[in-house]
């Protein structure tokens, strides 16, 4: 998977793009229940409801997720990745995102919205709603 994305993944981890359809889906799954326990893995998803599909593709190739990133705003545009937890999405929404200058609604929509993402709730519905993603899990 090259990117610039790619400082996310583990040298060892084994690197996929979850298929769309439903062959190669069972032919991903089977190539990864068939690794080594511990063997690390690397998960790439850009379509919506990343989140869903991730998570359910984890749970039948028999993988336990360890770390997860969310690409803003995506893997095709520059942007960053956010590890998906509280804390880092506290600091990216508070810290790093750029906010506008102009008028000052747009500043206060920008505010309003990135002290959401930041909040208790909002970091996990904002990491839900990300469309691009990157797992990293570990074979059970």
């Amino acid at each position: 998977m090259p990117g610039w994305w790619r400082v996310a993944v583990p040298s060892e981890a084994t690197e996929l793009e979850i298929p769309g359809n439903g062959g190669s889906r069972r032919d991903a799954v089977d190539r990864l229940r068939s690794l080594d326990r511990g063997a690390l893995v690397a998960l790439r998803d850009a379509r919506p409801a990343s989140w869903l599909r991730t998570r359910s593709f984890i749970a039948s190739a028999g993988l336990r997720l360890e770390k997860e990133f969310v690409a803003i705003p995506g893997f095709d545009s520059p942007g960053f990745l956010v590890e998906a937890n509280r804390l880092a999405f506290r600091h990216f929404f508070t810290r790093v995102l750029y906010v506008p200058t102009g008028d000052w609604r747009g500043v206060v929509g920008a505010g309003l919205a990135a002290r959401l993402a930041a909040g208790w709730l909002g970091w996990r519905i904002a990491a839900a709603l990300a469309p691009a993603r990157i797992v990293i899990a570990r074979k059970v």
